[in-house]
Order: C-alpha cells, then structure tokens, then sequence
C-alpha cells in the first residue's frame, strides 16, 4: 500500500484450507507486469523441502520448540538429561549473540518443587525439635532425637546409588515421611533412657552406664520389629511386586531402604551422643564445683 509519503507492505495468507496441497496453491492466479492474470504454475518451479511448520515467537524473538520423550528403559530423567545438556550442549553457545538457548517444561517445574520440598523438610525438622524439647524438657536431648536425620537422608542416598536410580522429587517426598518414621524410633530409645537415668539419679559413671545399656535391650524388639515390620510392608511396592508404579515405588523405595539404614545408625549413635553428653555434663559441674569451693576458701587481701 502506498500514499504520498510511506510504503506499507502488507503480507496476505491462504487460509490454511487452501495451503494444505502444492497443486492447491500453483492454481492460484497472479498479476503478471502487464496486469494479466496467469497461474502461479506458469511463473515459478516449486521445490520441496523440509522447513518450519510455523514460526513462533516469545517475547518478540523468534523462537523454536524442540520436545522429546523418554523410553521406558532410559538411564536418563528430564532432570538428568536437562544436566548433560548445560554442562555439554549449552557451552557450545556461549559465544553466539544470535542464539540463545532455554530449558522449559516438567525440568523447571520439578527443580521449583525440589526447592519448596527442601525448605519444607528443613521446616518439619525443626518443628519436629522443637515439639520433642517442649515433651522432654530438654533442646539437647532434641538434638539427639533429631540428629539421626541426616543419617536418613545418607542412607536414601546411598540406595538411589546402589541401585542406579536418579535421587527425584519422589523421592525427596518418601524422605520427608521417613524423617517422621526415624524420629519416632529415637524418642522411643531417648524416652527410655531418660526414665532409667532418672532412676539412678547421681550415681557413679559405671551404674549410670548400666542404666542406658537396659535401657536399650529393653527398647531394642519394639524398634527392630516397627523397622523390619515397615520395611517388609514397603518393598515389595518398592520393586514393582505385583506391578511397578511411578509414583509409589520411589517413594516406597526411599522410605524402606531409608529406614533400614537409618535405625542401624540410631541403635549406636543415640546411645553414645547421650553417654558423652552425660560425660560433658558431669566436667562441667565438677569444674563449677572446684571454682565454688576455691571461690569460699579464700581470703581476700589489701
């Protein structure tokens, strides 16, 4: 379209009934420069190749969509395979001011789950300790119930590598519920432990330490049956006995295997965090009490 001072040029599109075949479009009729009306065919020798469907557009740069799929037997997931491609293919790139490259879809959503499950297993964590100091009346000995966590958290880690597996946001939900199974096995050991040495009271180091071994043989049947009864419950979902699930069989997997791991570690860790504690315990208040009597015996001098 032209006026007196600017040229429009206008582009006009077929419907897309009317671009769906070659011969469709070479019946069209054009305006030759003698203003005749000649078929497109007369003028122009078409060849076929292939080319873009459409062309895209975001945020008013030309873009392109490449999408792909992953087989049942695939060593990759959208995250992993998302990985390699900034670590090898992005590199590439880097140096080209025309092109830039963009990872989009379930990889971006699964990393901003991630994120909000991380600070949701942080938040229950420490909700979990501090309900726990409130129940026993003591932060240490939440601290000690509380320790063993990370340890489930190694011992879920530790199976996705055994097992080849990639460490997904179903699995970090099967942790998260894990956290809750460990901590419950701990306040059942710290529980009673706390009520033996209540019972001894200030007795010597060697009847103090009598008191936490009976304490642990008393608790040590409920804990591994609870742990062993969980854990035959969970694997048979965990490898797909019956039929493998998507959802379920990570989760169940985490939550197992994690728990297996995490109680070996709470027999022996608990225990020993709380005799050294009692330790720690027992120099600090001699060390005050030497200070006190040192402080009353002496005679201050001008």
């Amino acid at each position: 379209i032209r006026d007196l001072d600017d040229t429009i040029d206008v582009r006009v599109l077929f419907e897309p009934a009317a671009r769906q075949s070659i011969d469709a479009l070479l019946e069209t009729q054009v305006r030759n420069s003698r203003n005749e009306l000649v078929l497109l065919r007369d003028v122009v020798s078409p060849e076929e190749m292939p080319a873009l469907a459409a062309i895209r557009h975001r945020d008013g740069i030309r873009a392109a969509n490449v999408t792909g799929g992953l087989g049942e037997n695939s060593k990759f997931t959208a995250t992993s395979l998302a990985v390699l491609m900034e670590k090898e293919l992005f590199p590439r790139y880097k140096d080209r001011d025309d092109i830039e490259l963009e990872i989009s879809g379930e990889v971006i959503q699964t990393r901003q789950a991630t994120g909000d499950l991380g600070f949701v297993f942080i938040l229950s964590v420490l909700g979990i300790g501090c309900i726990i100091a409130i129940m026993l009346g003591s932060f240490l000995e939440a601290f000690f119930v509380v320790a063993v966590v990370p340890f489930s958290v190694a011992g879920v880690t530790l199976t996705f590598f055994l097992h080849g597996m990639h460490f997904s946001m179903l699995a970090m939900m099967g942790t998260i519920g894990l956290a809750g199974v460990v901590v419950n096995a701990s306040i059942v050991m710290i529980d009673a432990v706390h009520r033996e040495q209540k019972k001894v009271g200030d007795a010597d180091d060697m009847t103090r330490l009598a008191a936490v071994i009976d304490a642990l043989v008393g608790r040590l049947r409920p804990i591994l049956v609870t742990t062993l009864s969980t854990l035959g419950g969970v694997l048979p979902t965990a490898y797909g006995l019956g039929g493998y699930d998507a959802v379920m069989s990570p989760m169940s997997l985490a939550l197992g295997w994690g728990l297996a791991i995490s109680t070996s570690v709470t027999l022996f860790l608990v225990p020993a965090l709380y005799i050294t504690a009692n330790d720690w315990t027992r120099r600090i208040d001699a060390w005050r009490g030497r200070d006190h009597a040192a402080g009353a015996t002496s005679v201050p001098t001008v």
